[in-house]
C-alpha cells in the first residue's frame, strides 16, 4: 500500500517537502488514511480538534478509541504544531510537536519520528518477551507544550508510569524525544 497513491502519498509528500519522514502508520491503517481538511489526515472522523491532545489521550487510556491514525498540522491552531496520534494495540503514541518552517525544527521533528519508528518496530519483540500484552497498552505522550509521560498497563492492572516525573511536585517537562527514547529503552529490556 505504501507508495500506492492517494491521501497517504499526499501526506508523505507534504512531510517530505518539509524535510520530515512519514510517522510510523501501521500498514493496516494506511488504506484508511483520508485527508479530512487541509493538512489534517485521519483514518476516522473525530469530534475534538487535533490540538486537543488530552482529549485523545484520555479516550485512549479509557479504552474508548479504536485503532486509528491522526496526523495533522492545522493552520488555524496556535501555536502551530504537528500532531501525530497513532493507536494500534498495544501501542498508543501521541506526539504534539512545535512546527515552524526552519530546518532545525524539521530535523528535530524528524528525529522524534525516527525514534517513534524504532519504538513501533520494537513492539512485536516486547510482546514476545512478555514486556507487553496484546490486551494491555503502552501509552507514550510527548508534547512541546505540556508535560508528557509514558506508561504501561495490562488489562487487569493499574498503569505503571515509569516515564512520569520522579518526585512529587516536579515541574520539569521532558522533551518528547526523551520520552519516546525512554519508552523504547524500556521495551528493549530483556528478562
Amino acid at each position: 500500500m505504501r507508495g500506492g497513491g492517494g491521501d497517504y502519498d499526499r501526506l508523505m509528500r507534504l512531510l517530505a517537502e518539509a524535510g520530515i519522514r512519514m510517522p510510523p502508520v501501521p500498514e493496516a491503517l494506511c488504506r484508511q488514511l483520508k485527508e479530512r481538511a487541509e493538512w489534517v489526515f485521519s483514518t476516522r472522523t473525530f469530534k475534538a480538534p487535533p490540538a486537543d491532545l488530552l482529549y485523545y489521550v484520555r479516550k485512549a487510556i479509557a479504552g474508548a478509541l479504536p485503532d486509528f491514525a491522526l496526523i495533522a498540522r492545522p493552520a488555524e491552531a496556535r501555536p502551530l504544531a504537528l500532531h501525530v496520534y497513532i493507536l494500534q494495540a498495544p501501542l498508543q503514541l501521541f506526539l504534539q510537536l512545535r512546527w515552524d518552517e526552519t530546518p532545525a525544527v524539521a530535523a528535530g521533528i524528524d528525529a522524534i519520528l525516527a525514534l517513534s519508528e524504532e519504538l513501533a518496530r520494537e513492539i512485536p519483540a516486547a510482546l514476545r518477551r512478555g514486556r507487553l500484552t496484546l490486551d494491555g497498552r503502552l501509552t507514550v505522550v510527548g508534547s512541546d507544550f505540556t508535560a508528557g509521560f509514558w506508561e504501561v498497563a495490562a488489562s487487569t492492572e493499574r498503569a505503571v508510569r515509569p516515564g512520569a516525573a520522579k518526585r512529587p511536585g516536579a515541574r520539569t517537562i521532558s522533551p518528547p524525544q526523551a520520552i519516546v527514547a525512554d519508552a523504547l529503552r524500556w521495551c528493549r529490556i530483556t528478562g
